[in-house]
This record gives C-alpha cells, structure tokens and sequence, in this order.
C-alpha cells in the first residue's frame, strides 16, 4: 500500500516537471516558408547553432501571429530564438555584410545589435505564451 502511495506520488511529482512552453511569434510578414524556433540553454551556439539548441521546433508561416509549441522543456530558463525562414533553407539567410534578411526576434531582445545570450534569457516555466516580436530588415 505504502509503495502504491509513493508511485503515485512520483508520478503525479513528474508531470508537474516541464510545462509545455508556447511561443506566441508576432509580427510575421507573409505566408512563405516556416517559422522556426530554438530554446537556447547555454550560451554556446547562440543564436545561430540550431544544433546547440536544446529545443526546436517548426510551424507553418501564416500572416500576422503563429504559435509555435515546444511541448515539455525540463530547463527552467532559457533564451529563446526565432527565425522566419521564407525561402525554408532551414537557415537565416544574410547579406554581403551579415545584416539578416528575414525575419529574426528573441526573448527579450531590446536592441537591434546582434542578440547577446545573458539578456535575452527567460522563465520557461511561466505556464503562458511567450510573446517574441519578428524583425525584418
């Protein structure tokens, strides 16, 4: 009975751990390609690396605002990354001097410089959309 209790306990314990983190994506131009997003944990790779990434995900590209679901991420902070790929390559395409030519936004992210991991990192745990504006050159 005892043992009973405590798998229960445990079981209930683990579906706590890990909410599912949506990213509400804002600010989409068109409906070319998809919309990608990468869950940054640590600073190597950001924000370029998609295989640094301890999340990823894709959706559909649709005018205006597209959800993007990661399902359960164990981390509880985080930066996160995304990318409007119309051409959907799979990458952020630049020009001659390295300035994006689709759309990019992150967590956080205040200045129109290259994003920077410390300030862009957030609560991925909060249990509601993360609001992340795209920008378009």
């Amino acid at each position: 009975m005892m043992k009973t209790i405590v798998f229960l306990l445990m079981l209930a314990a683990s579906g706590l751990a890990g909410a599912e983190l949506v990213v509400q994506v804002e600010g989409v131009r068109n409906g070319k390609g998809k919309v990608r997003g990468l869950v940054f944990t640590k600073a190597g790779g950001f924000p370029n690396d998609h295989n640094a990434a301890a999340a990823k995900t894709t959706a559909g590209a649709k005018p205006g605002t597209v959800l993007l679901r990661f399902g359960k991420v164990a981390a509880q902070r985080g930066s996160i990354v995304v990318l409007h790929d119309e051409d959907g390559d799979g990458k952020l395409d630049k020009n001659f001097v390295g300035i994006p030519k689709e759309g990019l936004g992150t967590s956080n992210w205040a200045k129109r410089s290259k994003p920077k991991f410390e300030p862009t990192v957030v609560d991925l745990q909060k249990g509601k959309p993360i609001v992340i504006r795209l920008r378009y050159p």
